[in-house]
């Protein structure tokens, strides 16, 4: 809405006490990262009288900011403390006022998605039955000041409402799905009042028509208003100001990237992991654009004709027809022609098959490139480029000076701003506004797009990880509201400097280790006792649950209190014919069996032949004097043949059970049904203990080390990226391995260092996690010889955890981190330098900036550090500091988040804006 706006001047006036102003909104330039102070304020709705009386409900300084003035004086002011600059998604501005009310904070209300504001740093309420500018004769305005050409909203509106005589809350406006997203009511049930509208932006030649019923319709002013099919519910991706060099601006709802110097360069908002995605790039002659993608975990800010390839870009050089080729690639430039006129390029991108197509100006493939069919790709790709950035987002460089640029389109603008006539052509799935017709089985990238087309398991973070924060009472208290039964609770005084305390149900409830301490595990009841259905119980102790502290406490969802496992059982001749289980090397094998668990013993091998497997509460069952149990257990077909197993669902109170050869005695061994959680891992050389979420890609495993070198299984049916491992008992370090750092290196959780390598292979065994095991040297912190171990594994999820590395610039326009989803806690330490870790959760800072940081490696109380400042946003987090610790120029950094949401849920929910 750039330089245009709506306006309306009442003929008579309305309820000025009482009114509702609902719109849903998102936000273009973000004054942080804008070079220009025109960018400020950006007006939502605006009425004013001359010079000395105006009210206007704007994003200023990227503060919400609602205001009425008489001849100088406030009616009302109000300024939020948190900082809106999330230009991603969508956001919902609700402001209610009713002055008639007797409780001067009933008066005046704002929502921002659902939520009311309650921290301002201007809190100023109108007096009992004031009139405000609201609902006068004076003239209003959507998407510019009222008394002045300026203030103009740059970004998009949708379902756009003004109230007249009726005080709504946010409630009537949204409501929150079972994801736990906030989406938008259309068609509300409301009384428009004498000088309500309602904007659906529907008629793409009259934006301003009041749909309302009372014929409110509002004038254009200033230039064009361009119709768009991004919407609250359906997101698509534009360039994202949060993610470009430092002086390129944006403009047309940041479609246009446009050049205030050389060598300047922006990424996309929306990344790609898989899929088939096509867009198209549009440039005035001689402006000659790079065109193409750059791994998520790389700036656009580094970017320049001469750094491309640290960049790891693959892009089309349009001014010379060559290919830019980054370490994950190869290119062809066969077929390619320089395109410095007037051009319109088109892209096709295949990451299912990481194969990337360009269009000549006119439209036509390079070499006969046909991306429908896969045939003469300009550019191929590694699968890594995907799976170990991050995945990839599109990006232009404009290299060629000021006022040079190209405007992109996702399916949002066939126009380009007004530079070409659309065509109108949608993808297979109807969706966007294309000049060319996109190749079939290509789509517009878009979150209604995204959701058919990715695998997300997780719709609601919270549903696997959430942040609770309570006060102690120095008695045994139950703490609730986590939502699931964890399964890893880490635990923190906010208010004191105890211990960081950890706990999990493989190891069991009163069992504590310290993040920021090298102890042993400590066993005292006082601690967290148990693990119950929406949280835990804790003592006294102070710290988890000391009288008057604050505490905070994250929580994991590991395996389920029903998991299920299967066991490939063999019998192999080992001092007489014995039972073993996943080729593991030892026979006869003492098993861990979950209580409520169901346990499969496939027993198709040929080898089993003649000796079914069942189970006895005696050992050796009726070999040795007992009977069979058949509590729980069924069994099938014929073992040695297809389809025979043998499964039992172990019962609550189980006693202790043996398996056992119904026709040979001494083949079987002891299996354990205690009430602790997990069940016997064999699928690595080491036996272990493993209770895994592969939903949520996160597991507990407990073994017992060797010294030499080994491997353990983790459960997750995919490689963890992160995985930290302490020794129980024995005084050594929290190991950590991160995938973006490497096999060769090493970190300690409750120290600075950087990570550094572990010479000999002695920690890793120079070899990265596979999809069932992890590898370990033969270090003592990781293997002791006969010491008991717990590891704690995670993995990479669609839309709910992300495991990655970044660089500092040491500016607080710092880089930007794309995750795919919003996230709710991240975790940072440098790997270069000797830093602290640091941990931010969305539940401590509920708004941005987000700056209430925990060290892992220290017992420090709660800060609000500066250094540590972070923007939480719908689509990752942007460093905002300075500090070495977080964000040092040049510096590099592994971090670790998972999500409130996704970007947008299995069921195409966007996630709104924070």
């Amino acid at each position: 809405m750039a330089d245009t706006y709506l306006s309306r001047t009442p003929s008579s006036a309305g309820n000025r006490k009482t009114w509702t102003i609902s719109a849903w909104v998102k936000r273009g330039t973000i004054f942080d990262s804008s070079s220009t102070s025109a960018d400020a304020d950006q007006v939502i709705l605006g009425s004013a009288v001359g010079a000395v009386n105006y009210a206007h409900l704007m994003f200023s300084h990227d503060q919400l900011r609602f205001y009425d003035i008489n001849s100088g004086t406030y009616v009302f002011r109000f300024k939020s403390t948190a900082e809106f600059r999330d230009p991603a998604a969508w956001y919902h501005v609700v402001a209610s006022c009713d002055t008639t009310q007797a409780t001067e904070s009933n008066r005046f209300k704002i929502y921002v998605n659902g939520e009311q504001i309650t921290n301002w740093a201007n809190e100023v309420y109108p007096s009992q039955n004031a009139d405000t500018l609201i609902n006068s004769t004076n003239l209003h305005t959507v998407g510019r000041y009222s008394d002045a050409s300026s203030g103009f909203f740059n970004g998009y509106m949708s379902e756009y409402h003004l109230i007249d005589g009726t005080a709504y809350p946010a409630s009537t406006f949204g409501q929150t799905d079972t994801s736990g997203v906030w989406v938008p009511k259309v068609g509300p049930a409301v009384t428009y009042g004498t000088n309500g509208f309602y904007l659906k932006f529907a008629n793409s030649g009259a934006m301003g028509t009041d749909s309302s019923g009372q014929s409110n319709t509002l004038a254009l002013g200033g230039g064009t208003l361009r119709q768009v099919p991004d919407s609250p519910t359906n997101v698509f991706a534009m360039m994202n100001p949060l993610n470009m060099s430092g002086s390129m601006l944006l403009k047309q709802g940041n479609l246009r990237a446009e050049a205030n110097g050389a060598d300047q360069a922006a990424a996309a908002t929306l990344g790609i992991t898989s899929g088939k995605w096509y867009f198209e790039f549009y440039y005035p002659a001689g402006d000659n654009p790079e065109l193409g993608l750059m791994p998520a975990n790389k700036s656009p800010a580094d970017q320049s004709s001469s750094a491309s390839t640290s960049l790891d870009a693959t892009a089309f050089i349009t001014n010379n027809g060559q290919m830019r080729t980054g370490a994950w690639s190869s290119t062809s430039t066969t077929g390619l022609s320089s395109q410095t006129g007037e051009s319109l390029i088109g892209v096709a991108v295949d990451a299912d098959n990481g194969k990337m197509w360009f269009t000549n100006g006119s439209g036509t493939y390079f070499n006969s490139g046909n991306p429908a069919t896969g045939a003469n790709a300009q550019a191929t790709f590694d699968a890594d480029w995907l799976s170990q950035t991050g995945g990839v987002i599109p990006y232009t460089i404009v290299a060629t000076g000021a006022g040079n640029y190209t405007t992109v389109n996702f399916g949002q603008d066939g126009t380009f701003a007004g530079a070409k006539t659309a065509q109108n052509n949608a993808d297979g799935n109807s969706v966007g506004n294309f000049y060319y017709a996109p190749p079939t089985g290509f789509l517009a990238l878009c979150t209604d797009n995204l959701s058919s087309t990715l695998t997300i398991p997780v719709n609601k973070g919270a549903d696997n990880f959430n942040t609770i924060t309570y006060t102690g009472t120095g008695s045994t208290q139950s703490m609730t509201g986590v939502g699931f039964q964890p399964d890893f609770v880490w635990l923190k005084s906010r208010s004191n400097t105890h211990y960081h305390n950890l706990y999990d149900s493989v190891r069991g409830a009163t069992r504590a280790m310290f993040s920021n301490s090298t102890d042993d595990e400590v066993i005292e009841a006082g601690n967290l006792q148990s693990f119950i259905s929406d949280g835990f119980t804790a003592g006294g102790f102070a710290g988890t649950n000391g009288s008057s502290k604050t505490y905070v406490a994250w929580n994991w969802k590991a395996g389920t209190s029903a998991p299920a496992n299967t066991y490939a059982v063999k019998v192999v001749s080992d001092s007489g014919n014995k039972y073993r289980f996943d080729d593991y090397g030892t026979s006869a094998i003492t098993l861990e069996l979950q209580e409520g668990g169901t346990f499969t013993f496939d027993q198709s091998d040929a080898s089993n032949a003649g000796h079914p497997l069942r189970f006895s509460s005696t050992s050796d069952g009726t070999h040795g004097g007992g009977s069979e149990y058949t509590t729980g257990v069924t069994t099938t077909g014929t073992p040695g043949q297809a389809g025979a197993k043998t499964v039992i669902t172990v019962a609550g109170s189980a006693p202790t059970l043996y398996y056992y050869c119904t026709q040979h005695s001494g083949m079987g061994g002891q299996a354990n049904t205690g009430s602790l959680f997990g069940f016997t891992n064999v699928k690595g050389t080491l036996q272990g203990v493993v209770s895994p979420n592969t939903t949520a890609g996160f597991s507990v495993v407990t073994y017992t080390g060797t010294g030499a070198n080994a491997t353990v299984g983790h459960g997750l049916g995919k490689a963890p990226n992160l995985v930290i491992v302490k020794l129980r008992s024995g005084g050594s370090s929290w190991a950590v391995y991160s995938r973006a750092v490497g096999a060769t290196k090493v970190a300690y959780l409750e120290s600075t260092s950087a990570f550094f390598v572990s010479g000999g292979n002695s920690f890793w065994n120079d070899t990265n996690p596979t999809s069932s095991v992890f590898s370990l040297g033969n270090e003592a912190t990781v293997n002791s010889s006969g010491g008991t171990l717990v590891a704690y594994c995670f993995a990479d999820i669609e839309g709910y955890s992300k495991i990655g590395t970044y660089t500092g610039n040491g500016s607080t326009d710092g880089p930007f981190v794309y995750t795919g989803f919003r996230p709710a806690w991240v975790m940072r330490k440098s790997s270069s330098n000797a830093e602290t870790w640091s941990i931010l959760d969305s539940t401590r800072s509920a708004i941005n900036a987000a700056q209430d940081v925990l060290k892992p490696n220290t017992n420090d109380a709660e800060g609000s550090a500066t250094w540590s400042t972070i923007d939480i946003l719908s689509n990752g987090f942007k460093m905002r500091a300075t500090d070495a610790s977080t964000n040092g120029s040049g510096n590099t950094y592994i971090y670790m988040a998972f999500a409130e949401n996704p970007l947008v849920t299995s069921t195409g929910k966007p996630v709104t804006a924070r």
